[in-house]
This record gives structure tokens, sequence and C-alpha cells, in this order.
């Protein structure tokens, strides 16, 4: 089946969103505790800590507007949350706060509790455990003891090492030696202090849980080099033990990076253009100076080293220029310190090349674009007498007309091409940007920069494309020559879940000055356009519509609006080409000639244009979840030329600008026979009715 969308090309993604109704922009894929985990708190007491979770989609993006659910594994009777939903935030983020158990001070036997809350969505989940502790006189009935290192005590190593010592601290109740499990101990370095330049954390991880001794163990890790002071908390707040010291000292040599300079490739005998550099650091990274290195070539004869710096400097760099050998094909080289003290030595791979033989277009040639606008990126291949030709110097420049090219000298890639972005310019015009190899071969790309601002400004009912019937509310389809440049092909944006941009590829609309959320921008077989909801606050007369395109480009026209212009979404049917109204029976099957509506059924049709619904629905929005805001119009429905029951007419759930009109199949054979009979809607406005697009409809 193919749906009609618009008069020049037929796109299914309006109409499949119709018929499925609903639509999920994304799948979760994990769910983790940001905050609040292993708390100590008093008796109905709220933590100080929300508990926070993040809900991170499939790609590792925020999934913002999806509902998690927070439970308890006693009913609250060992501490409870004051939610048990929530929704994520824009960054997928969302808490609940845990209020603590209420726990009677003269229960001796009952010092503390634990509760497990745990957050989930769909098939994932995350759990906290937190610990209500009995009140006694002066405060809660838990103690912690910072074990090991003495408070104020200084804790030291090299950068990238692991302190022999670790902190330690015991968590467990004060009347008696039994240890309290899950509660968390972190560790975090003061910044607050300019000269404190160090880093320290714990090998375990940003929070470590107790045991089931009560005793949490961090084993510290040393990082930036540097001094500072660092505050170990427990309980998430419950006791601090602060301003303990810690000094980390630059570790011995341990790696040597390269930073720039590998897989350049180039003729024998020829001097690669850029020199290879890299940095001798600790295992932490932090650079070191004064270290003697060796350059060496694996293959005997392979490279020549020139201008090399043999010392590292105080940032840790080294660096030397490589002159080619006669040796074909992939070379290695090999930058070891001198004393070799440092295991595994930096290995570079250099590449004798072929004899270039050819430079040719590979693709972004004849491109246009609006004046100071991208252009696709252009790409030229460097064929050696031997195949390609990998790790080759290209330059681009513009030698005529107003544009910029980013960056201008690239290397070839493995399959021998190089590719640059161009940039028009802020004078139209014709636009040569030459390639041009090492040895003077070039290639050359002509491109076009039009000045901005679509012209040829036509308006068609976004369901039955019927010229110029727009009014407030509906969907309606702009065609115009110049929306987008030649880099957009194809739909882009389609989305009919959440709320519509009001930007796409570049577009923006307005009309009465009021902006249009846009549905999608299209740019196929030669014909642009951009389909938008017309906003409710528009006025019902003759109003401006103003188009802007990326590039600064802007056009403004005059479009009447009627107050009512319902148009009928269609589907087409190639075996007898016939429009047929896109409809729902009962069962939630499309209504075709093979799978006709049924006598006294009630069947679903879908229009735009229909006016207002109460309550009122915000532009480029569903409706509220739970309702089902009414037309306030009076509305007629038509079956072979005669009127049928109306059961209701709502803003059709999960769409936008879509209404939903339901019927019954009338079950007089005589006046409404079987087989294929034509349909209509007609919408009763202050000055009359407005009818739709005739269409047709199978009954049996």
């Amino acid at each position: 089946m193919i749906f009609k969308f618009n008069k020049q090309f037929y796109s299914p993604v309006i109409v499949t969103a119709f018929l499925a109704l609903a639509g999920v922009a994304g799948q979760a894929q994990t769910l983790t505790i940001v905050n609040g985990q292993g708390q100590i708190v008093g008796p109905s007491n709220p933590a100080l800590l929300p508990l926070t979770v993040q809900l991170l989609d499939a790609a590792g993006k925020p999934f913002p507007g999806q509902t998690i659910t927070f439970t308890d594994n006693a009913n609250g009777a060992y501490g409870s949350v004051n939610g048990n939903a929530a929704p994520t935030d824009a960054n997928g983020i969302t808490s609940v706060q845990f209020i603590g158990a209420n726990l009677s001070s003269n229960v001796s036997s009952l010092t503390f509790v634990q509760a497990t809350i745990t957050a989930g969505f769909g098939g994932l989940s995350a759990t906290f455990i937190e610990t209500t502790s009995a009140n006694v006189s002066g405060g809660l009935l838990v103690q912690s003891s910072l074990l090991s290192p003495l408070q104020g005590e200084t804790i030291s190593g090299t950068a990238g090492s692991t302190g022999a010592k670790t902190i330690r601290v015991q968590v467990n109740s004060l009347s008696s030696t039994l240890g309290i499990p899950n509660v968390a101990v972190s560790l975090s370095v003061d910044t607050s202090d300019p000269n404190a330049k160090g880093s320290v954390s714990c090998k375990e991880g940003p929070i470590v849980l107790t045991d089931a001794t009560g005793v949490a163990t961090c084993s510290p890790v040393f990082g930036k080099v540097g001094t500072g002071t660092f505050t170990i908390t427990v309980g998430g707040g419950f006791r601090l033990y602060l301003l303990n010291q810690f000094v980390v000292t630059v570790g011995p040599p341990a790696i040597i990076s390269v930073t720039s300079g590998a897989g350049q490739s180039g003729l024998p005998g020829q001097t690669l253009p850029f020199p290879i550099v890299a940095t001798v650091t600790d295992l932490a990274g932090n650079p070191i100076g004064g270290v003697q290195v060796v350059y060496e070539s694996v293959t005997p004869g392979g490279v020549t080293f020139t201008n090399s710096r043999t010392t590292s400097a105080t940032n840790g760099q080294i660096s030397t220029n490589v002159t080619l050998g006669n040796v074909p094909g992939p070379l290695q080289i090999r930058i070891r310190d001198a004393a070799n003290a440092i295991a595994t030595p930096a290995l570079v791979t250099v590449t004798v090349t072929n004899n270039i033989s050819g430079l040719s277009i590979v693709r972004g040639n004849g491109q246009t674009v609006f004046i100071n606008a991208a252009f696709a990126p252009i790409t030229v291949q460097v064929n050696g007498t031997s195949g390609v030709v990998p790790s080759a110097t290209i330059t681009f420049a513009v030698t005529s007309g107003s544009a910029t090219v980013s960056p201008s000298t690239v290397l070839t890639d493995v399959n021998g091409q190089a590719s640059t972005a161009v940039t028009a310019g802020p004078t139209p015009g014709p636009i040569t940007i030459t390639a041009t190899t090492a040895t003077g071969l070039t290639q050359t790309f002509n491109l076009t920069a039009n000045p901005p601002g679509p012209i040829n400004l036509t308006y068609f009912n976004g369901a039955s494309f019927e010229l110029a019937r727009v009014s407030p509310g509906a969907i309606v389809t702009i065609t115009a020559q110049g929306l987008v440049g030649a880099n957009v092909q194809g739909v882009v944006g389609g989305t009919l879940v959440g709320v519509l941009p009001y930007t796409v590829a570049g577009v923006s609309v307005t009309i009465d000055s009021i902006p249009a959320p846009i549905f999608y921008v299209a740019n196929q077989n030669g014909q642009q356009s951009v389909t938008v909801q017309v906003p409710f606050e528009a006025r019902a007369t003759t109003v401006p519509i103003t188009i802007n395109v990326s590039g600064g480009g802007s056009t403004s026209a005059f479009v009447t609006l009627q107050p009512l212009a319902p148009g009928l979404f269609e589907t087409v049917t190639p075996s007898d080409n016939l429009r047929r109204v896109v409809a729902l029976r009962p069962n939630g099957t499309v209504v075709t000639p093979a799978n006709p509506a049924g006598r006294g059924e009630n069947i679903r049709v879908y229009l735009t244009g229909l006016g207002a619904v109460s309550p009122s629905v915000p532009t480029g929005t569903f409706s509220p979840a739970g309702s089902d805001p009414v037309v306030t119009s009076n509305i007629v429905v038509g079956l072979n030329n005669n009127g049928v029951q109306l059961v209701q007419a709502i803003y059709a759930r999960n769409l936008i600008g879509v209404y939903e009109v339901t019927f019954t199949v009338p079950t007089d054979t005589v006046a409404f026979p079987s087989g294929t009979v034509n349909f209509s809607v007609a919408v009763q406005g202050a000055n009359g009715f407005s009818y739709s697009n005739p269409s047709a409809i199978a009954i049996q």
C-alpha cells in the first residue's frame, strides 16, 4: 500500500504513525545510581541526599520523560521514599527522598535497620541500601572510626601508583560491636585551595561500601603531581574526617606515547612533512623532562632522522624529522629511552609509497548551496603506479570565487583519499577549489553559491493536498524553490513523537508572526517542501508567513487562513489507483477492500483542519495524557451521500495536528450497499459547512 501525503512524493512517515498511534523515541540501556547510596539517617528523618538515578538510551544519551519506579523491600517498615514514581528530566535523571524508619528509641534490641530501595524501569534496576539508626541521648546509636590513616596523617606516593597503606573506616552499632554493612564511604579532594594541584582517588571507585564486618577499605591511587587535602565522608554526611594531607610525586619514566606524526607516507628519499612527536610520562601521565631517548629504524636502512630532540623537554616532549629510504612499504620506527628503563618502547609506522600517477575526483563536484553555507565535503583520490597512495599530502585552495576550505592540507587515508570542508562566502557566484599533490598534479572542483531566500511559495492542505486549504491548528505543506541546499537530501526530521521542533535542516517558519512547529523538511526529485502545523493562535484571515533558511535567507508572503479546512488522510491502492480514507476497524486493523468495515462497527478516520478542541491543546504538542479533547464544531459524516451516526470527534492521541472522527457503519444495506462507497466529512462553522476532500471506503 502506498501512503499519499502530498502530490509530488509518497511518504509513509505520518500515516504509519497514525496506524501505530504511539511510539517511543529510544530504548533504555542503563539505569545507574548517581547519588544517595549507603546513607545513615535517624528515625523518621529525611536523608541528607536524595536517591538519584540516571537513565541512558542504547546510544548512551540521556533518556528523558520516562517514569522510574521506586520500591522498598518491606513496605516502609525499614524506611520509605516520598513517592513511588518519578519522571526523568532532560539529563535522564530523577530522584526521590528517603525517609528513615519509625524506630522506637526504647527498643534496645533494634539498634538499626536497613532498607533496600530498588529503582526500576522495564527490565533495568538499581538498588540502594539505606540505614536507619535508633536514637540515643545526644545522637544516633551508630559510630564510625577512622582505622587508618590517623586523622591528620599524610599519605604519599608516586604518580600512577597505589598506596601501600589503605584508608580504612569502621562503622558499627554504639551499643555493641556489631558491624554495619553497606554504608557508603567516599574520598573527595579539597579543590578550594588554588595552590593544591595533586589528585588522589580510591581504586575501588567513587563510593566504597562497608563489608559484612562494617569495614570499608579504600586503596588510594595517586594521580596528578602535587599536594592537597582530602576528606573522608561516611554514610552520605553522617560523619566527616577532614583535612588529611596527601603528596603526589613524579613517578619514574614509564610511558613513551606518540602524539603526532604517525601514519605518514611519502616517496623514496622524501622527508615527511610533519615531525614525529612523542611525550615521556610516568604511569599517571605526568610529563617528565630530562629523559634521554633513542630513535631507531626497525627495518635497517628504512629511514634516517634529522633535527632530533633526544632529551625530553620539561613538558616531556621529544621529536624528530624522518627521511624515507628506498625500502618500499610500511616501516616501523622505535623510540626508547637510552637507559632501557621503560619496558615498552613506542612504535611508529610510516610508509614508503609507490609513485603518484594521477589525482581523481571522488565526490563533491558540481554542488550548489546558499551563500555562507557549507558544501558537502569534497574528496579526491591519489593513484599510484601500483594502486592507491595512502599518506600523500594534498593541498586544497580556493582559486576563484568566495569560499574557505578547512583544513587546507590533508593526508590521504588508507584508500588514498583526502577530503576537506568547503564553506561558501558572502558573495554569490561560481567557486573553484583546486586540489594539488606534492608532485604538482591538480584536480578542480566547480561549485556555486546562490543568494539565500526561497521563492515560488505554494500552500497545500497536509492531508488532502488541496491548494490553499489552510486553517489554524491544521497540517500544511509549503513547497518552494531554495528551501535547502544540495547537501540536504530526502526527508529530514519526520518525527511525530514528542514536541515538534521549530527549526529543521536550518529551516524555520512563522505564520501570523507565530513560530510554526515543523514535522519535516524534504528535498526529493527536485521538489523542496516543509510541512508544519499552523499555530492554533493564528488568526483566520489573511496573515503574513515568513520562511527563514540556513545561511540567513528569508522570504515573506501572505496566506489566507480559513476558520476550518478539513482534509482527510488517504491511502492509494495500486490495483485500482483509487484514493481511500485512512480508517481503522475496532480491532485496530486498516480498512481495505480485502478487510472492509463491518455493519454496526465503530470506524475511526483521521483528518486535519477541524479547528479548536476543548480542552485546548498547545501547538506542536500531544493532547495531555488521559484526556481526549473534543472538537468544538459540529461534525457530519457522509457515507454514500447519506449522513451516518457520529460517535465522537477528538484530537487524536499521540499525534499532532490530527483529529480522529469515529462513526458507526449503518446496518441498512439499501442506502448503504456493500462494496466501495464514497465518503466525506463536513464541519460546521460560523459561515456554514466546510467539506473535506471526497474519498472512498470499503464496507460489507
